[in-house]
């Protein structure tokens, strides 16, 4: 099992706040493969190395639980999960993901899918909207 202390990085960006911050470290790093699945997210370790609050850390877990990369329960460690849970096409997932990686390569594929659904069933708006979404359209 990975040491969480030795793997942890991130900067804390002002702008987003510090919740934004833990989440977009670690969510980084377990993008990258640096923190794998199964790996055990404790409170108290997140709170140590980003100096944060019991509430900061949970605001940011709630947010990587968003994404699909940790699964939170009450009275159970945080848990990174498997990749085929992540969210591919989250926003802050492919932003955190790592440039050239697989990930960006099938939320790619993805968003081309998408695109030539959308121009076969030209009428379907909500379909329209999602290609052109996924196009930073």
């Amino acid at each position: 099992m990975t040491d969480l202390s030795s793997i942890l990085t991130g900067v804390l960006p002002a702008s987003r706040g510090k919740a934004y911050g833990v989440a977009s470290g670690i969510g980084r790093q377990i993008l990258s493969g640096s923190v794998p699945p199964g790996t055990e997210l404790t409170s108290r370790k997140v709170m140590a190395h980003y100096t944060v609050s019991y509430t900061t850390v949970r605001e940011a877990f709630a947010l990587l639980r968003e994404c699909g990369l940790v699964h939170v329960h009450q009275g159970n460690p945080t848990r990174v999960n498997a990749h085929a849970r992540w969210e591919i096409l989250h926003p802050e997932v492919l932003a955190w993901a790592p440039t050239g990686g697989w990930l960006l390569r099938d939320a790619a594929e993805c968003a081309d899918l998408v695109e030539k659904l959308s121009q076969e069933h030209e009428g379907n708006t909500a379909l329209r909207r999602l290609a052109d979404r996924l196009a930073g359209r």
